[in-house]
């Protein structure tokens, strides 16, 4: 099981030219969370858990943040430590 985080500058919605031509390969988005959350601690938790999930359920997945994943975005530090808790092997570019 394999999590990739890439990080896409400009790529802030599910409205990114870049989803939506993707989208037809069977890609996700988490803009539907965002909208319907409570909090953030909670949506965050639940981001980390759906990829969790899938990167067991298909090998490997590439999760891709706006920016830096290493430079203010939550998802990537709790997902760093919620992989290994679950023997899920995570690469960083």
């Amino acid at each position: 099981m394999f999590v990739v985080l890439l990080a896409v500058a400009g790529v802030p919605t599910a409205l990114s030219k870049l989803i939506a031509e993707t989208a037809a390969t069977g890609s996700k988005h988490f803009d539907s969370l965002y909208e319907t959350a409570d909090d953030f601690p909670g949506l965050y938790e639940t981001i980390i858990d759906k990829l969790i999930r899938e990167a067991k359920q298909h090998r490997t997945i590439v999760y891709a943040v706006p920016g830096s994943p290493t430079t203010g975005e939550t998802t990537a530090t709790l997902l760093r430590d919620k992989a290994a808790e679950n023997g899920v092997e995570l690469e960083i570019h």
